[in-house]
């Protein structure tokens, strides 16, 4: 069989891109473990939600009568009475427990079984790009990694790009380290101008401008190192340092657009009434897994960044010794 290195080697750089979705897909998968509860609780009476409901509810003709949520939130809400008014019955609450139970159950281990399988396709791209670095040699290799390297940051600025985005909101609320989303934004911004800095600084072989490249970009990692440490940090402080009033979680759930939010459009001055289906305890919960999922991305970030400053540095000593291997 004939073998062609340029196909290996466009191999070799997918596989590279296909690493972070997979690390990601990992960290949230074991991330949403321990949040899925709070996210039944708030999906189970959306449209989308229905065949899962259909699926544990008992009976399944219950699954858009009685097997609903009941409206907890309701001044002066009775269940029993509430049941037996709108349904006829005075068995909602224990058909609704027991169907969102199972499905709570199903749904952790389901989450468990696709984390465990995300780690098991992470092993096998590993094992993959192992194999083909030794088919193709690091001479192959190197000689087309300048370019695609750098390119390669377009997955981390991605990633800084949306935390940034994401995590605007804080800025408006009295959280320490609010500033992580201006410094991720930072990053993005810094990343942006090292691509062509890298690119143009390999091509032109002047190690002057890989010098200021690699300080660039080592500045970079120590930025997302501190992004993701931080990030961490926060989510792990910030249910006992953040006590936002009834009013302003009802702002963050609907800044956030959790689901199920009710009456996000109310003025100002009907703040009391925006999004009770959310309490404080579960709007803050979704902060810190979003913080959880920040940091996680800030880290997978600086393997691609990290990556780039290996590269430079082979690139800058190539240069020192004048034996280059670079076209």
């Amino acid at each position: 069989h004939l073998v062609s290195l340029e196909l290996l080697l466009t191999y070799f750089w997918l596989i590279m891109v296909c690493l972070a979705p997979f690390l990601l897909g990992t960290v949230a998968a074991f991330d949403f473990y321990f949040y899925l509860e709070i996210w039944f609780k708030h999906q189970w009476n959306q449209n989308s939600f229905y065949r899962v409901r259909n699926l544990f509810c008992t009976p399944k003709s219950a699954a858009n009568s009685r097997c609903l949520a009941p409206p907890i939130y309701s001044p002066n809400y009775n269940n029993l009475t509430y049941c037996e008014n709108k349904y006829g019955y005075s068995d909602c609450g224990d058909v609704y427990d027991r169907a969102i139970s199972s499905a709570i159950v199903y749904g952790k281990a389901l989450t468990l079984t696709q984390g465990a399988v995300c780690i098991f396709i992470i092993l096998l791209l590993s094992w993959s790009i192992y194999t083909c670095h030794k088919i193709v040699t690091s001479l192959v290799v190197t000689q087309s990694m300048n370019d695609i390297i750098n390119y390669l940051l377009l997955i981390s600025i991605s990633g800084c790009t949306g935390m940034a985005y994401y995590l605007w909101w804080i800025k408006g609320y009295n959280i320490q380290y609010s500033w992580i989303a201006e410094f991720f934004a930072a990053l993005a911004v810094a990343q942006v101008t090292a691509i062509p800095l890298g690119i143009y600084a390999g091509r032109l072989k002047s190690r002057t401008m890989l010098t200021i490249y690699l300080v660039l970009v080592s500045s970079i990692t120590a930025g997302l190192a501190l992004s993701g440490a931080l990030g961490l940090f926060i989510a792990g402080i910030i249910p006992h340092s953040f006590t936002p009033t009834t009013y302003e979680a009802s702002d963050i759930a609907c800044i956030k657009g959790l689901s199920g939010c009710c009456c996000c459009d109310y003025p100002q001055g009907m703040r009391h009434n925006r999004c009770p289906e959310w309490s404080k305890q579960d709007t803050i919960s979704m902060v810190v897994a979003d913080l959880q999922i920040a940091g996680a991305i800030a880290f997978i970030s600086m393997l691609y960044v990290i990556g780039a400053l290996i590269v430079a540095s082979i690139v800058r000593h190539n240069l020192k010794n004048y034996k280059t291997d670079y076209i």
